[in-house]
């Protein structure tokens, strides 16, 4: 199994959410931010349906898990000035365009969460 698979499984570990078929919009789902810089969740909850588009400060990484298989890791980086986007599918067991996060932001969701 490559190494993007497993980290991708990981991941979706941490989020310790069901598979459930057919779950849309108004799933549950879990939401995280984490300092990337001090390796540790500033923020952590549930909630079902659509989250209004909080943005996350420079520095830090949101994960979102969905009822469904869905995991969105975003970035935002001050270091390069933008925002990277990694999208997992579980049921599928793939990276979106995008691929694998790198290494660092593993890294943290690994400390912060794991």
């Amino acid at each position: 199994m490559g190494e993007n698979i497993k980290c991708g499984m990981a991941i979706w570990d941490f989020g310790r959410m069901e598979l459930q078929q057919g779950i849309g919009l108004r799933g549950k789902c879990r939401r995280t931010v984490i300092d990337l810089e001090r390796r540790v969740s500033v923020l952590d909850g549930f909630y079902h349906g659509t989250l209004a588009d909080m943005p996350i400060r420079n520095q830090q990484i949101e994960i979102t898990w969905a009822e469904g298989g869905a995991l969105c890791i975003i970035a935002s980086n001050t270091a390069s000035g933008r925002v990277q986007i990694s999208k997992w599918s579980q049921p599928r067991l793939e990276w979106g365009p995008t691929g694998c996060p790198p290494s660092h932001v593993v890294e943290a969701v690994s400390a912060a969460i794991g």
